[in-house]
């Protein structure tokens, strides 16, 4: 939704704000409307449905809604946003990354996997940092799509160590690599590595899925234990990505390995 324009508030004459009434905007006519019993002391007492471009504005410093579909809020308790009965957050910039889930370790683990992902963004972000319980200085992390093991992905890759730079093309692999990050054998066990990849179009069915990623790790005080990657590949599939699949090249991530993964318009 674009943002609302700047101009004078103008309050319906024809409804008497009761005390503790907050006003309900309407984008269509540029009026506040206090509307008596439905937003009164900063809660909606009872349910009201927001056409699209309108505002509910509560006691609660964090009751801000602002609606971009007609649905209706069942409630706003005072500092407490709730979601309409579309499951759509009002609160949450609709220009922005929206987080759909996340998964921090507690133990070690062999991957980490995001399921049921929602057709409703353009493209898909996913940050992974962390470290590997391998005992090599670095460990390679790979991805897979809809739990797609076949030999359908396709990556150019550059990696810098230091100052020596390699690279190198993969064809009909049964998975893609995605990054770089420490393992235990890197001098440090406080150091981790970041990953950041970007799938375009997600959601389409007309190409097969792209993706690009950046990262590395900083893996020693010294010597050539540093490195960085940037990748480029596709999945040979036309299919919605609904999954994501997340693995080191060998042993586990590390307890405390973080992966995140968001939605952008």
């Amino acid at each position: 939704m674009s943002p609302l324009p700047l101009q004078l508030v103008h309050v319906d004459p024809t409804i008497a704000p009761a005390t503790g009434d907050v006003p309900v905007y309407d984008a269509g006519t540029g009026v506040y409307i206090p509307t008596a019993g439905v937003v009164g002391a900063g809660n909606v007492s009872t349910s009201v449905t927001l056409t699209s471009g309108q505002l509910v504005i509560g006691a609660g410093t964090t009751n801000i809604g602002i609606s971009t579909t007609t649905a209706t809020v069942t409630k706003l308790s005072s500092g407490t946003p709730s979601a309409a009965t579309d499951g759509t957050d009002y609160l949450s910039p609709s220009t922005g990354p929206k987080k759909i889930a996340e998964s921090l370790l507690g133990s070690d683990q062999a991957s980490i996997s995001f399921t049921s992902i929602p057709s409703t963004f353009r493209h898909l972000l996913i940050i992974v940092t962390g470290r590997t319980t391998d005992a090599a200085t670095i460990n390679n992390i790979f991805l897979r799509f809809n739990n797609d093991s076949g030999a359908n992905y396709d990556v150019q890759r550059l990696e810098t160590t230091n100052n020596l730079t390699t690279n190198a093309a993969v064809y009909g692999q049964t998975s893609a690599i995605c990054g770089i990050i420490p393992g235990a054998g890197s001098s440090s066990a406080s150091q981790a590595g970041l990953a950041t990849i970007t799938c375009a179009n997600y959601a389409g069915t007309a190409f097969f899925k792209d993706f690009s990623a950046v990262g590395g790790g900083v893996c020693g005080t010294s010597g050539s234990n540093n490195f960085t990657i940037q990748s480029h590949g596709n999945w040979r599939s036309t299919a919605a990505i609904n999954r994501v699949d997340l693995f080191p090249a060998s042993n586990n991530f590390l307890t405390g390995t973080l992966a995140s993964i968001y939605g952008t318009p």
